[in-house]
């Protein structure tokens, strides 16, 4: 603003000695149109227009000489002025445009992240408590039953293996969860730690490999909280689907806690909140989950 002010004063102190020194009226459009906004510019443009009149009505000059000299200020006040202004805002819009950029690209990042975590959390956790119950179940076979040892480490190493793919395939944003696959795993783990699974499965639906991939996530973060804590001798896997919507029981009759989730339960609320469903929990006689979601996917 000083700056255009200065314009301004040695543009109206000019004129009266040199008219062409009415040009410093376009430096001082330019000027508020670079360093003042939009509105504030064109008040400016306003003004100065104003007091180029004002100078043309007062000056001592010839009138034919007062119009040249004055005309071309007064056309090109406006003119520069915004083009000025009109280039500044583009300016502006583009560095928004890469602020803006720069905050998706984090957010994407974070939620990237975010995925890594909660899927590593669900894969390792199971796999591992497997590979930990198996190894105490060969532990007990190996002077007893030495075959059923061998094949029990078979086993370990070829959950190991998988794992190791999904680790990969998760790194990699490739892995798609069936829940069918997902519910037969279960049937193996729980069977490792003794633990009886019943399966009460009633649905034609369709889903959405987001739902799917949900819901074995959720088969098997809740099976894994069965084989490290519940206790339990008996599991019911439920899935039922009615009115576009799938609902996922998993209970089991071991010792039921209250405490709070953990990540994985977390990590679970998130991603099924997220698809537009929910999840309740109750520990009365065990443990009993229930996910609701929609059977295809909300949203983009």
């Amino acid at each position: 603003i000083p700056l255009t002010v200065a314009f301004a004063v040695l543009g109206t102190v000019g004129v009266w000695f040199n008219g062409g020194a009415s040009v410093f009226f376009v430096f001082a459009a330019a000027n508020a149109g670079t360093f003042t906004p939009r509105s504030r510019a064109r008040r400016w443009l306003v003004g100065l227009t104003g007091v180029l009149v004002v100078l043309i009505l007062l000056s001592p000059l010839p009138l034919l000489y007062r119009l040249a000299s004055f005309a071309f200020p007064l056309a090109f006040v406006w003119i520069v002025g915004h083009q000025v202004i009109d280039a500044v805002e583009r300016e502006r819009d583009a560095a928004r445009l890469r602020v803006d950029n720069a905050r998706v690209e984090r957010l994407t990042t974070l939620s990237e992240r975010e995925r890594i975590a909660r899927d590593l959390h669900d894969l390792l956790g199971h796999t591992l408590t497997g590979i930990v119950v198996r190894a105490q179940l060969i532990e007990r076979l190996a002077d007893a039953d030495p075959a059923r040892a061998a094949r029990e480490a078979s086993d370990i190493e070829q959950l190991a293996r998988d794992a190791l793919a999904e680790v990969r395939a998760t790194v990699s944003g490739w892995r798609h969860h069936a829940l069918d696959a997902e519910v037969d795993a279960a049937r193996d783990a729980l069977a490792a730690a003794g633990v009886t699974m019943v399966v009460e499965q009633d649905t034609a639906a369709s889903l959405s490999p987001a739902v799917e991939a949900a819901l074995a996530l959720a088969v098997r973060e809740a099976v894994t909280n069965i084989v490290r804590h519940a206790g339990a001798t008996t599991c019911t896997i439920g899935i039922v689907a009615s009115a576009g919507q799938v609902r996922l029981t998993v209970a089991d009759d071991g010792v039921g806690t209250a405490r709070p989730d953990g990540s994985g339960l977390t990590g679970m609320r998130e991603r099924i909140t997220a698809l537009g469903g929910n999840i309740d929990r109750h520990t009365d006689r065990g443990t009993t989950l229930t996910v609701t979601v929609p059977a295809q996917q909300v949203g983009p």
